[in-house]
């Protein structure tokens, strides 16, 4: 099963993602729990979770949406990154 993510964005001050995890797949998949982490430029981060989406299981060709809202204590430039974590299923 391929799934694809949001790329990374460049923004100014972050409060709230939206996105979507997308299984471009043939087949239902399960939804793998995303790694959401803010740096800045010089690699600190300022911010990092791990969310679930609300479908544990993704149909074929369609998507999940999910939403996180951060709390960043800084206004300097930012880049999020979305990035699928590999966790047991069951647990």
């Amino acid at each position: 099963m391929l799934l694809t993510c949001p790329q990374c964005v460049t923004i100014f001050r972050v409060d709230r993602l939206r996105g979507a995890l997308r299984n471009v797949g043939s087949w239902s998949g399960h939804a793998a729990p995303l790694r959401v982490r803010v740096t800045r430029p010089d690699g600190m981060i300022l911010n990092e979770t791990a969310i679930r989406l609300d479908d544990w299981i993704i149909a074929a060709n369609q998507q999940s949406p999910f939403f996180v809202q951060l709390d960043i204590d800084s206004s300097a430039k930012a880049e999020v990154s979305v990035t699928p974590i590999s966790w047991p299923i069951f647990d």
